[in-house]
């Protein structure tokens, strides 16, 4: 039975609570600095220097009883952990308990230094509390939205929520959220210096009731004990708080559908506990991808699922589509193990969220338990017309009946003017004629950017012409499509139309063809040619072109590209003064110095000089040069080097021989077919760096240099290089070059 009181001893009582009410409220109020008189400090968690690794670095820290799992966004000396980061938006950053407390705690007080720069905004600072280190089972909850300035330091209290109890327990485990905001890409964050624990004073009166289990999401019904040793026990299962005047716990029960268990227990003096909740989900199997789709919202949640021979429409990666017939649905699970014309049986629980709009399924694999998985001959496709499609039949398989194909938009239309794009999910599409008329079955997906439909066939034959006229065969044959300018080109046309025929070069001053189909060089390029063919009677119309490169004869091209697989060891990126080589068809050797290189340019970094001499004397002289160097064989020499950088900034560069090359914007072009080096070294002398997409490289071969129209004989004193750049005392036999002139002995 409860105590009876007298009305003095209700008032002095009311007087109690409403001192302490009006205490709690005044203390919430203030910073951390003041200190309750019905607590104390339990336990403090420092921020401790550790390891600085942007956005993603999470290290365990231990201190006291408590192991914690810490942002480390960037660790700062004196005991500072700054958590933000840049160009985030709304993103929550963690502070995770992977441990229980020791002790129950009545109040936490989070500690700073203030934000650390203005561009960074803390929107709210969250304490979950949970009785499991999983949080999927959360006892209570306290956000808060705190005004935190710029380099202000303060505190920011956290206490139970008034309709939980006067203290989070014992075997919580705990979780803070600091929810940031970042619109630009500048670094900073909220700099927390400690979290503070405050235990209530003296023992606790009565022990909160604990339910096991505590709560979840089941299948089966459940077994449900209540304890809280050497007390009375109330609950109640509509969600409504209990009290003495509540259901008494006796003994186990069972559930077996959805509903919140909260419990209450009361002592031999009628002191009442903190109230205990649990909330219990039973899940009902879903049977139709309808009532699947149906039930699909933003958020992750469970679902049991009866699938009534489900078939697999198609398989990309992680993504795989489903259908029951009627309507679809698309599975995203890396390894999932399905492929297409599965069928499935069974019932399982699965993750069931909405992507796109649409209903996606998480979670399930072609081993998951308690669904088997057969092969099938395939779904058999629905006919609809495109304004019939719904959202719940994504990765359904269809047919449109009559659509037309606009190039321009590139999309199929049917007669009421009704869009749907052509994906190529699963295949490559095949070439698609404009203005025809086709039957297009496929895999239907959504396409939430652009609020239409996509048709993504599995094969080329699911998108079908319908015309009465034949897709001509039509090829080039080509003898070579790389040839020297002065030769001839072997290409002919052949095609089984009877339609007119037409030809074009994309770039005439490289080649011409005439109207029979004659092709003339006309200089050193690429070009492509192109056959077009009308359509006719019988065929409809087509073309086909292939690439033709002309070169001078004699001189091959090698282009370098800093994605291009051939080039390989490419230093390590930040290494300073990392030389590394790539090979073209075993021919020329690219060396840099003072450089690194990542996956789209190497970064040639800028020239050191050094003052030699003083006052008027004094000059600047180039001490550690930064260049890239360029070699082929002895029996060749390099004719022509383009590099292509990344900006137009201002660029000086010259070869070994002091030969500066053509600037204009972003290309750098050397070209001296008199000097007819084998090994060109161009040196960025300027002291910034320098960024190469691509270095393209011209070089001939020695043994066809007949046209040389240089002076046999020079001039005594006059200086003697190598093709090296290497000078000599004298004239050796083969190519020299003398006075700036290539010579011949």
């Amino acid at each position: 039975m409860r105590k009876e009181y007298s009305n003095q001893q209700q008032t002095q009582i009311f007087m109690k609570k409403t001192t302490l009410f009006s205490l709690l409220a005044v203390l919430f109020l203030f910073v951390c600095g003041n200190v309750r008189a019905d607590d104390e400090l339990f336990y403090t968690l420092n921020a401790v220097k550790g390891s600085h690794n942007a956005y993603a670095n999470y290290a365990d820290v231990t201190v006291g009883d408590m192991t914690w799992n810490a942002p480390g966004n960037q660790s700062l000396d004196g005991g500072i952990w700054r958590i933000g980061g840049k160009s985030l938006d709304g993103v929550d950053r963690y502070i995770t308990a992977k441990t229980p407390m020791a002790s129950a705690i009545c109040r936490v007080v989070f500690n700073h230094n203030g934000v650390s720069r203005n561009t960074i905004t803390i929107n709210s600072l969250t304490l979950t509390v949970a009785s499991d280190a999983e949080f999927e089972t959360i006892l209570d909850q306290v956000q808060l939205t705190p005004t935190i300035e710029v380099g202000t330091a303060g505190s920011v209290e956290f206490v139970p929520d008034a309709g939980f109890g006067t203290e989070w327990p014992t075997d919580a485990y705990y979780k803070f959220a600091i929810n940031v905001t970042s619109t630009t890409t500048t670094n900073g964050g909220l700099d927390m210096t400690s979290i503070e624990f405050y235990a209530p004073l003296g023992d606790v009166v009565v022990a909160k009731p604990v339910i096991t289990p505590n709560g979840g999401t089941f299948v089966e019904a459940q077994e449900v004990t209540i304890t809280s040793e050497g007390n009375t026990i109330y609950y109640t299962l509509d969600g409504t708080d209990p009290t003495d005047a509540s259901t008494q716990y006796t003994a186990p029960f069972t559930l077996s559908s959805t509903c919140t268990v909260k419990a209450i227990a009361y002592n031999d003096d009628d002191n009442a506990s903190s109230i205990a909740s649990a909330e219990f989900k039973f899940l009902s199997a879903i049977t139709s991808i309808a009532e699947l789709c149906a039930a699909a919202t933003e958020t992750r949640e469970p679902a049991l699922v009866e699938f009534n021979n489900w078939i697999c429409t198609g398989v990309a990666g992680a993504n795989a589509y489903f259908t029951d017939g009627r309507n679809g649905v698309l599975l995203y699970q890396s390894g999932h193990g399905f492929e297409q014309g599965d069928v499935l049986t069974g019932t399982a629980q699965i993750t069931l969220t909405l992507y796109n709009e649409c209903a996606e399924i998480i979670g399930l694999t072609a081993t998951t338990a308690g669904v088997t998985v057969t092969k099938g001959e395939g779904a058999i496709p629905l006919t609809v017309a495109i304004s019939d499609l719904e959202k719940n039949m994504q990765g359904n398989l269809i047919t449109l009946e009559g659509v037309t194909y606009n190039a321009a938009a590139g999309v199929f239309v049917d007669d009421d003017d009704n869009e749907i794009i052509p994906y190529n999910r699963f295949i490559t599409l095949p070439t698609l004629v404009d203005g025809k008329t086709y039957n297009a079955t496929g895999v239907a997906i959504w396409y939430k950017a652009k609020q239409k439909w996509e048709i993504a066939p599995r094969t080329e034959e699911e998108f079908q012409l319908l015309t009465s006229l034949i897709l001509p065969e039509s090829s080039w044959i080509v003898e070579s499509q790389v040839v020297d300018l002065g030769g001839e080109v072997n290409a002919q046309f052949v095609t089984n139309s009877d339609g007119a025929v037409t030809y074009s070069s994309s770039d005439e001053t490289v080649a011409t063809i005439d109207a029979e189909g004659n092709i003339t060089l006309v200089g050193q390029g690429t070009t492509t040619i192109t056959a077009y063919v009308a359509e006719s009677e019988t065929y409809l119309a087509d073309s086909r072109s292939f690439t033709l490169t002309v070169k001078e004869a004699g001189y091959e091209t090698a282009v370098f590209a800093f994605s291009d697989e051939d080039i390989q060891g490419q230093g390590e990126s930040g290494a300073k003064g990392v030389g590394f080589t790539a090979m073209r068809d075993d021919l020329v050797t690219l060396t840099t110095n003072n450089a690194y290189g990542n996956s789209t340019y190497i970064q040639i970094y800028g020239s050191k000089y050094e003052t030699v001499g003083e006052g008027d004397e004094a000059e600047k002289v180039l001490s550690e040069p930064s260049y890239v160097q360029l070699a082929v064989p002895e029996d060749y020499a390099i004719v022509k080097v383009v590099l292509n950088t990344t900006s137009d900034y201002t660029q000086t560069w010259e070869d070994q021989l002091g030969v500066e090359p053509e600037i204009e914007g972003t290309v750098v072009t050397w070209e001296d077919k008199v000097n007819l080096l084998n090994t060109v070294t161009l040196t960025n002398k300027e002291t910034k760096q320098a960024r190469i997409k691509t270095i393209s490289v011209t070089y001939i071969n020695s043994d066809v240099i007949t046209a040389i129209s240089t002076p046999n004989v020079a001039k005594e004193d006059a200086a003697i290089y190598n093709l090296a750049g290497q000078r000599l005392q004298k004239m050796q036999k083969g190519i020299n070059i003398v006075g700036g002139k290539v010579v011949l002995k």
